[in-house]
């Protein structure tokens, strides 16, 4: 499951492009589907986020923690 369908079946909505790039790091020269099923993972470190109000910053930022819990608790149980 890539990013994009985790988000969606977490809150019932397609994440905006800003989402997407708190949670995968960024794109860079990668095809959009590696980026978004294996995200960089020096991609998620503390940042600013300059998002007016009602654009997701908490939907994004809940996604990311469960999304992390998740494999990260995946590669330990493997």
């Amino acid at each position: 499951m890539n990013f994009d369908d985790f988000f969606q079946a977490a809150t019932g909505h397609r994440p905006y492009d800003c989402q997407r790039r708190l949670a995968c790091g960024a794109q860079q020269d990668r095809p959009e589907a590696d980026w978004l099923s294996q995200p960089d993972p020096d991609g998620c470190r503390s940042r600013r986020i300059h998002i007016l109000t009602g654009l997701g910053r908490t939907a994004a930022s809940l996604a990311e923690v469960i999304g992390q819990s998740i494999a990260c608790h995946s590669a330990t149980a493997a």
